[in-house]
């Protein structure tokens, strides 16, 4: 990944990601995914910009990239300790 936008640090908390990860389970795109950032960082006060999409862009692109690696290992996860019928 690449280094974090200036305008994005500081800004990186539980709030700004939380609606995209609880999303995820109904098949949130990428572009939902950064429309919801974007929302996020509207109601902090930015302003409709192309730094505003820059990063919300960066951090969609972020949380898909790891849920990539995550979802694999949850579903091996699942099949091991499922209950065996």
């Amino acid at each position: 990944m690449t280094h974090i936008p200036p305008g994005l640090q500081g800004h990186i908390n539980r709030k700004l990601v939380k609606q995209t990860v609880m999303t995820s389970v109904y098949g949130v795109t990428y572009i939902g995914a950064r429309q919801q950032i974007q929302n996020r960082l509207l109601e902090r006060g930015w302003s409709h910009n192309e730094q505003l999409y820059r990063c919300a862009n960066y951090a969609a692109r972020v949380r898909t990239y790891f849920f990539g690696l995550i979802n694999p290992l949850v579903d091996v996860y699942i099949s091991r300790n499922s209950p065996r019928g």
